[in-house]
């Protein structure tokens, strides 16, 4: 049985622009992450030694904003294989728009 339920819940409020610390950045590969289906932005992202966090149009503060994060660290998959063999470089991208797809499949039913 598959769980269809959203990954995490989008309560921000959508606005146009972003509204986040100077570290996040647009990724190299944009085009390939989705629209965010509630502000409509692609995620600006912020990827650091034991974490990666996306921050796009929907946020209540600089500090607060709606975040998909990676669901395994450069860092903890080090501490397990000692490299980066079996680190998905790709993870954080294909979460965020698995998010962005359930969302709008949500909202259309």
């Amino acid at each position: 049985m598959t769980d269809n339920r959203l990954i995490v819940e989008n309560t921000y409020s959508p606005h146009s622009y972003y509204y986040c610390i100077d570290a996040f950045k647009v990724p190299e590969n944009q085009s390939e992450w989705s629209d965010c289906p509630k502000c409509g932005l692609k995620p600006m992202t912020w990827i650091f030694d034991n974490g990666e966090h996306t921050a796009c149009g929907c946020w209540e503060d600089k500090y607060k904003h709606f975040d998909i994060q990676a669901p395994q660290t450069i860092a903890e998959n080090v501490r397990k294989t000692g490299g980066f063999v079996g680190y998905d470089r790709d993870a954080h991208r294909q979460k965020w728009n698995e998010y962005c797809e359930q969302y709008s499949k949500e909202k259309a039913a």
